[in-house]
């Protein structure tokens, strides 16, 4: 244990993968169960160690050492997640989530197409540990303390999914979810955002992003969408000062596809109507809430308006200096009833 920690912090990482290889033997040889558990949890802190050090080289752009450092922690997250005994739960959620995070660190948007071979490699290698912690938790009696913890499990692989480009694959697994908690936000917003990301190959969805889809039938009778779309999701959320944040990003992107949408069309009528609703879509939230959210969204909001503002062929001036009048726009309100409903983020411990 000593002489690994010690290569570790010296990045010897040939003798560190031997030193994990006879603490793998010493571990066999003993027979004793709870000795596969010591042996997890030493990974695991040692993991830790490395997953701080590549946080701070990230963030003082060391390309060089973190290839380096990270190739070492990705060795003890892949002997963690191999072990057939010794896991837990938790182990096993903290190597998938890690890998998530590892792959979003490489991760510089854009789309799939665009994704980094370390991104995609470390995403793949998320979903592959969660699917092990969801077959773990059907046939291991006591694996998972809250049946709620696994929506969590399906949130991140959907996510990982979705960066990846198999949108059917994140979209059935939301909508699992969403059969057994519809009122779950984080997954509401996580299934807009994938129909709205699936809108650069198939622009019709940005249409879905907004208005949602799929229906479902309450336990009173009711059809009801299935996914909400950002238009109902910032009519549910916009009561809720807590939810503040997630209003504001229903908005900002129900004019971003609008925006997106027109783009992909060559008809001039059809491309200058979506246009004027990605316009309106901004003018009115400026309406209702004058702040737009804070400086950070105004910016954000601000710079989408410069660029509704080019497409319609206009000087990109950004958004007006004056509150603009109700009348100038359609309230999303009446897209849907106002509602101040009871919901909560979706569980902890899942990365956006």
């Amino acid at each position: 244990k000593l002489a690994l920690r010690g290569y570790v912090a010296t990045e010897a990482l040939d003798k560190a993968e031997q030193s994990m290889n006879e603490l793998e033997k010493l571990a066999n040889a003993s027979g004793d169960a709870n000795t596969a558990e010591t042996l997890t949890r030493i990974y695991v802190a040692l993991g830790h160690e490395l997953q701080e050090q590549v946080t701070r080289l990230r963030q003082e752009n060391k390309t060089e050492e973190l290839a380096k450092v990270s190739k070492g922690f990705e060795l003890f997250l892949e002997r963690i997640s191999s072990r057939e005994s010794g896991n837990d739960f938790r182990s096993l959620n903290w190597v998938a989530d890690t890998f998530y995070n590892l792959g979003s660190g490489y991760d510089a948007g854009g789309g799939a197409s665009k994704l980094a071979p370390q991104a995609k490699s470390y995403y793949e290698k998320s979903i592959k540990t969660d699917e092990r912690l969801l077959a773990d938790a059907k046939k291991k009696k006591g694996f998972v303390s809250d049946e709620n913890l696994l929506f969590g499990i399906q949130l991140r692989m959907a996510r990982s999914y979705r960066r990846l480009g198999d949108f059917n694959k994140a979209i059935s697994l939301l909508s699992d979810i969403l059969k057994q908690k519809p009122m779950l936000v984080e997954v509401q917003r996580e299934a807009a955002q994938t129909l709205q990301d699936w809108g650069a190959t198939r622009p019709d969805f940005y249409t879905l992003a907004i208005r949602g889809a799929k229906t479902y039938k309450t336990p009173e009778g009711r059809q009801e969408k299935l996914i909400w779309g950002w238009g109902t999701m910032a009519v549910k959320v916009q009561s809720d000062k807590k939810l503040a944040d997630t209003f504001h990003e229903a908005r900002y992107n129900q004019a971003k596809c609008h925006m997106e949408q027109a783009r992909s069309k060559t008809d001039a009528s059809e491309k200058s109507v979506l246009l004027a609703k990605a316009e309106k879509d901004i003018t009115f939230t400026q309406t209702v809430r004058p702040d737009l959210g804070g400086p950070d969204w105004r910016k954000k909001y601000d710079s989408l308006f410069k660029a509704i503002q080019q497409l319609q062929g206009k000087k990109p001036t950004g958004l007006p200096s004056e509150k603009p009048t109700a009348s100038s726009a359609r309230s999303p309100a009446k897209a849907a009833p106002s509602v101040k409903p009871a919901v909560k983020p979706a569980v902890a411990g899942a990365s956006k």
